[in-house]
């Protein structure tokens, strides 16, 4: 029996690398040709044999497309394949992106604070002293933001269904600048899109997957997940995408409410976690060369958030505002004098000002944030840290010492990747999921 299965298993997987209509053809004619011989050797009648065997052939190929059996594919390693398999591609039903998606105006903070509520969820990203806040309610349906800040061309991503804030430098293998645009079709869940070649990128880990580049890996800068009022008071002067035309508010947060496991259903192996809790991830210990990767449970960021990490030679700062629902990962090792003989390890402990506040993030199990002890009516207040070294005081979002004997230093933040349960543990099922408790917290 297990021989028979190899050879099923390896006779579809040839039938999946051919292309979609010539996948339904071949598999009409084989049907088409074992139920007439089946019907020749039990019945001897020719004619009708071929009629039954054309008319079951057609009946198992409305079906095969009816669960998708002939959909677009892409061969994909995930860690639970024993060697690359072809995973199917979905087209997104109906019409949930933007015709002039690349279309995009920008305001200043003056502006934005008129058009933008306070506790909007924005994808905020500083690059080189430039801070940029995309809303959420703009991203859901551009799902890309193709910009040049301080003169490095990135691709600022959102995918809804599995909530993943992604950005990019965006260049191809040869280091020329590339432009990413929605294509309406989605893998695991998440968005892929494309580049002007026609390579495509799963937006979950920026690889491409299909196309001319296909095996390139497009390099993580830092983003964060926060709402506009926390994003403002890190960033005084940022810049904001307009949501001039754009709905009232993001029209996913139904979905976000739900345990729906993606708009194609798609529910965690692994159930450490409900389907929808949300994760935060470090991939290879992005940005600081080591090859071990870490994910931690929103849910346990927020009982405890404020780790002082020390994870593969690195030192890490785990953080999660709880005021803002913001979660971010910085180095804490620092450099004085910019110069390898300054740098040093800080550890920090948080001070007041990270209390509870009701907001619009989702969280464990799909529910709000509502019941986790929050004044309803409490103003948003930064949250800061101190560090135990020097003593100096550190705003948690921007990771910039506002006082003391390091004022002025910055924190280097690294390109954590946040995401729903579901989809992390799909992608990403052989990263090591942190208790939050073993290096130590401090609330």
């Amino acid at each position: 029996m297990k021989i028979l299965s190899n050879i099923v298993n390896a006779v579809n997987v040839q039938l999946l690398m051919l292309r979609p209509s010539l996948r339904a053809l071949v598999a009409f004619a084989c049907v088409t040709v074992l139920t007439t011989a089946v019907w020749v050797v039990l019945l001897g009648v020719t004619l009708m044999a071929a009629v039954w065997g054309a008319w079951l052939a057609m009946l198992v190929i409305y079906f095969g497309f009816r669960i998708g059996y002939f959909s677009p594919r892409a061969f994909v390693q995930l860690p639970s394949d024993a060697k690359p398999y072809p995973h199917r591609i979905r087209k997104m039903p109906g019409n949930f992106q933007m015709k002039d998606w690349d279309d995009a105006q920008y305001v200043d903070v003056e502006e934005a604070l008129e058009q933008l509520q306070p506790d909007e969820r924005v994808i905020g990203i500083e690059l080189d002293g430039t801070a940029v806040a995309y809303p959420l309610r703009s991203m859901v349906l551009r799902e890309v933001a193709n910009e040049e800040i301080a003169g490095t061309p990135i691709s600022v991503t959102w995918s809804a269904l599995t909530y993943s804030a992604r950005a990019f430098i965006a260049l191809d293998p040869d280091g020329e600048a590339l432009t990413l645009a929605p294509i309406g079709m989605t893998m695991f869940n998440s968005p892929l899109l494309e580049s002007e070649n026609g390579t495509q990128y799963l937006q979950f880990t920026g690889e491409a997957l299909i196309g001319p580049d296909a095996g390139h890996q497009l390099q993580h800068i830092p983003c964060i997940n926060t709402t506009w009022s926390a994003w403002q008071r890190a960033w005084p002067e940022t810049e904001a995408m307009s949501v001039e035309g754009m709905p009232e508010r993001d029209v996913f947060e139904p979905y976000y409410a739900t345990d729906r496991a993606g708009l194609f259903q798609q529910s965690a192996k692994d159930k450490t976690l409900p389907n929808k809790d949300i994760v935060i991830g470090l991939v290879g210990l992005d940005g600081l060369g080591a090859s071990e990767s870490v994910v931690y449970s929103a849910h346990v960021l927020r009982e405890n958030p404020l780790l002082n990490a020390s994870l593969a030679g690195a030192e890490l700062l785990v953080l999660c505002e709880r005021g803002s629902a913001t979660y971010c990962v910085f180095d804490r090792l620092v450099y004085l004098n910019d110069g390898a003989s300054s740098a040093r390890v800080l550890t920090f402990e948080s001070t007041a000002n990270n209390e509870y506040r009701p907001n619009r993030v989702v969280a464990r199990g799909g529910e709000e944030d509502d019941d986790e002890g929050g004044t309803p009516d409490a103003e948003y207040e930064p949250w800061t840290l101190r560090d135990l070294e020097t003593g100096s005081l550190w705003h948690a979002i921007s990771g910039i010492c506002i006082e003391g004997e390091l004022e002025g230093t910055k924190l280097r933040m690294l390109p954590a990747r946040n995401g729903f349960w579901f989809a992390w543990n799909k992608i990403h099922s052989d990263i090591p999921l942190a208790n939050g408790t073993e290096v130590g917290s401090d609330g």
